[in-house]
C-alpha cells in the first residue's frame, strides 16, 4: 500500500485510461454531479470536488478506461 500525506482524508478518485477512452461521453451523460467532461476527445475529470465516488462512469464505460485507483493517501496527523 502506498501511503503519502494529502490535505483531503481520502482521494479515491477515478482515473481515465486515454489510450482506452474513445470519448463516447457515456460517462458525462450518467455523472451525477457533472464532474467528467470529453475534452479533446478524451473523458477528463473536471470537477474533482463534485465527484461523489460513485461507480456509474466506472461500470458503463464501454471501453473499460474508467478505473479507480487502489492507491488510498491520508492525510497526516
Amino acid at each position: 500500500m502506498n501511503v503519502q500525506p494529502h490535505p483531503s482524508a481520502v482521494t479515491v478518485l477515478p482515473e481515465i485510461d486515454r489510450n482506452r477512452c474513445n470519448g463516447c461521453g457515456i460517462c458525462v451523460a450518467l455523472c451525477p454531479t457533472h464532474a467528467v467532461a470529453v475534452r479533446d476527445g478524451c473523458a477528463v475529470i473536471v470537477d474533482a470536488d463534485a465527484c461523489n465516488f460513485c461507480p456509474l462512469c466506472e461500470t458503463y464505460c464501454p471501453q473499460g478506461a474508467i478505473g479507480r485507483p487502489f492507491t488510498i493517501t491520508f492525510c497526516t496527523a
